[in-house]
């Protein structure tokens, strides 16, 4: 148990990192392209959030079919990526809706 909370450090971390680039990518972009800083703002927090929450789905998930005596190489690639989208689009409207509303 120890090393799985080592583990979701490290993938939750790795995920923020490459998560914190594109946010500042895409909201440099999106205020250049459209002039928009809050919409950059709202896809570049989603962006961040969601590559970090990502990282963690992409460790755990297969542990879990591991566990239920499933094969994760097969079972994973397109729950994981199902699973993936579904929380991505989630946290994209919940923050689209948080901000705009408050601002």
């Amino acid at each position: 148990m120890k090393d799985l909370w080592r583990m979701m450090r490290k993938e939750f971390s790795t995920g923020f990192l490459i998560g914190l680039i594109c946010m500042m990518l895409i909201t440099i972009l999106i205020l250049l392209f459209y002039g928009n800083i809050m919409l950059g703002v709202v896809v570049g927090l989603s962006i961040l959030v969601t590559l970090s929450i990502s990282a963690v789905v992409g460790l755990i998930f297969p542990l879990v079919l591991n566990k239920l005596k499933f094969d994760p190489a097969i079972a994973s690639g397109p729950f994981i990526t199902t699973i993936n989208d579904i929380i991505g689009l989630m946290i994209y409207f919940s923050i689209a809706t948080i901000l705009m509303n408050y601002l």
